[in-house]
């Protein structure tokens, strides 16, 4: 499994379409997550001073990830994928 970052520019998006959005993907994941193919949606982060969300998720793939997002309708700018840190002493790394 791996995870992967999908970084968004949201421009005007209120924190109530955002809550939408969040839902959307959440449930977009849960649908599409069918056999060897699995997504999880683990959260997000939003800057509203620059408009900027960061949305973490962990699959089997990039491709899964993107389609999680497209079928969400959830607009995006890149899909890389990432290493995730711990708190220190928490995790492996």
């Amino acid at each position: 499994m791996a995870i992967f970052i999908v970084q968004r520019s949201l421009p005007g998006l209120s924190l109530e379409h955002l809550a939408a959005a969040h839902r959307a993907l959440a449930e977009s994941a849960r649908r599409l997550s069918v056999g060897e193919d699995w997504v999880r949606y683990l959260r997000s982060t939003f800057a509203p001073a620059r408009a900027r969300c960061l949305c973490v998720f962990e699959a089997t793939s990039r491709d899964l990830v993107r389609r999680v997002n497209e079928v969400a309708q959830v607009p995006f700018e890149s899909i890389d994928e990432a290493v995730n840190f711990e708190e220190p002493g928490r995790g492996p790394l």
